[in-house]
């Protein structure tokens, strides 16, 4: 049954999904972007990182601050 479950679970990180994103300064006018779930969370987590690389930047905490 293991097998199984780890089956399921790669084919989850390889299924299509597709977002659509309103582009900025339109109401209607919008872009698709479709990756698989493992892309999805790649870019998640590289947003994420710059996110945090940004936040600490402004906080101070890279410069050695509290």
């Amino acid at each position: 049954m293991p097998a199984a479950a780890a089956d399921k679970k790669q084919d989850d990180a390889d299924r299509l999904i597709c977002k659509r994103f309103v582009e900025t300064g339109s109401l209607v006018r919008a872009k698709k972007q479709c990756f698989t779930r493992a892309q999805w969370d790649e870019i998640a987590a590289s947003q994420r990182a710059g996110w945090e690389k940004t936040r600490d930047e402004l906080t101070g905490k890279s410069l050695g601050g509290p």
